[in-house]
């Protein structure tokens, strides 16, 4: 905001919700142009992050490639108090935070009275610093019988190693942005204003990275600046007109932003790979949690699909594959109904449209002719 960039978050996000913010974001902004349907979008991948992460830092070496998870952890939480600091209750007063088992947590001034009990704990920088250094000296993997302490890297399997992960890319990304706005003063100049405008449409999916907007060489050299060498994104991992990222296919048309349904797995099943993708109608899971599925994959489809018709694609598809599943076709019709008539404000569509796709396109299965191996 300092830099005349309104912006409500940084690239981390946790869902494709969020993707579909950024798409809404650039289609509803008068001032940059998306009526660009040659445009090169690009995603990127950082294919070793977990493995590569430093956690230490060199004593003496104050270099971008030295610095270690630990010192970027420690200037988050600085940064994060001090924010609290300036805009939450009594200003200008130090602040903790009071978390509850219970609910959310709230900034108390640091000068009150206020201790650990069975169901709350205080956060101070000093402590979130001490537990995030306990859990990164005590990494141990165990191979064979020999039992090795990991220096370099976090696991996968640790319940907070995604967080820490997107804390320390963070803190790059925002230094850039803090040393970009300090060097070419974006409110008076224009073109370091549109870049960063840009910059602020990107997504990161914990280590995948979307670029909607910023040229591949241009985005390329920035990431080069804003990464250390030991952490660097590479060539794209798809770029062009239309990339997959998360479970979405995004494309341009007519200047607008547009997205669908990507599912890896069906490229998988076509290569001949069978996949179970639901559970059997005859498991020991409750009624309502194996019909719940239906209700949550319309939701996914309807918040990923700008467009009716692939939405319409994506259901029937569900919907056929729980009748070839054996479930019953009356228990998967009032879950289907019942979700497009609380979404009807939404989803123009009738209730009963995706049971008419599945019976017409079963119609027309019987009217084809049987293929015929010209082998045989």
């Amino acid at each position: 905001m300092t830099a005349g960039v309104v912006t409500t978050r940084s690239w981390v996000i946790n869902s494709n919700v969020q993707v579909r913010q950024r798409m809404d974001k650039m289609d509803h902004n008068p001032r940059f142009s998306n009526a660009n349907t040659s445009r090169q979008q690009q995603t990127y991948d950082f294919s070793t992050m977990y493995t590569n992460l430093k956690l230490e830092s060199p004593l003496g070496d104050e270099s971008k490639d030295s610095r270690g998870m630990k010192e970027m952890v420690k200037k988050y939480a600085a940064l994060v108090f001090d924010w609290a600091k300036q805009n939450h209750g009594t200003r200008g007063k130090d602040k903790v935070l009071l978390v509850s088992k219970n609910g959310a947590g709230k900034w108390i001034n640091a000068d009150g009275k206020y201790g650990d009990t069975k169901s709350e704990k205080v956060i101070t920088p000093a402590r979130f610093e001490k537990w995030t250094n306990y859990l990164l000296d005590n990494l141990y993997v165990q191979v064979g019988d020999q039992l090795l302490r990991q220096v370099t890297g976090i696991p996968m399997g640790v319940s907070c190693s995604p967080y820490l992960a997107n804390l320390m890319l963070f803190m790059y990304e925002l230094e850039f942005v803090d040393g970009c706005i300090s060097k070419h003063d974006p409110i008076r100049n224009k073109q370091a204003r549109q870049l960063l405008w840009k910059l602020s449409c990107c997504t990161r999916y914990i280590d995948d990275l979307w670029n909607p907007l910023v040229p591949k060489a241009k985005f390329q050299s920035i990431t080069k600046q804003m990464y250390p060498t030991w952490l660097q994104l590479g060539d794209p991992e798809s770029e062009g007109t239309m990339v997959n990222y998360l479970d979405m296919s995004i494309w341009q048309q007519d200047g607008t932003w547009q997205s669908k349904l990507y599912d890896k797995r069906v490229e998988l099943q076509a290569k001949g790979l069978k996949l179970n993708k639901f559970p059997h109608p005859e498991t020991k899971i409750t009624t309502r949690c194996k019909y719940g599925v239906i209700s949550s994959q319309l939701h996914r489809f309807k918040t990923v699909c700008t467009q009716t018709s692939h939405f319409l694609d994506a259901a029937t598809t569900l919907y056929t594959e729980y009748i070839n599943k054996g479930y019953d076709q009356q228990l998967v019709d009032k879950r289907v109904y019942k979700f497009l008539r609380r979404e009807r404000d939404t989803l123009t569509i009738k209730p009963t449209a995706i049971r008419y796709r599945y019976q017409k396109q079963r119609l027309q299965a019987r009217k084809q002719p049987p293929q015929v191996d010209p082998k045989q």
